[in-house]
């Protein structure tokens, strides 16, 4: 999991702030987690997170992995960082 946060970091460069680096941190600590999860986890607040976690997703760094609306969860992907 650790190359994967190193790869997650190169691949999110180009987002400002130290947010982008929060959430990968997270997902480092365990990678499948919640808005809520990533909130509290990354000391931002939830529509900070989702707002993240959409462009990370964007990105191909990590995955929603529930295809609901509501309640949703995301995991790291390995194979995109």
């Amino acid at each position: 999991m650790e190359s994967w946060a190193v790869e997650a970091r190169e691949a999110t460069t180009g987002i400002r702030g130290e947010n982008a680096d929060r959430v990968i941190a997270v997902f480092a600590a365990c990678p499948l987690v919640s808005a809520e999860d990533v909130a509290a986890g990354a000391g931002i607040s939830r529509v900070t997170a989702e707002r993240m976690l959409n462009r990370v997703t964007a990105m191909g760094v990590i995955r929603e992995i529930t295809g609901a609306a509501r309640f949703r969860l995301w995991r790291a992907n390995p194979s995109a960082a």
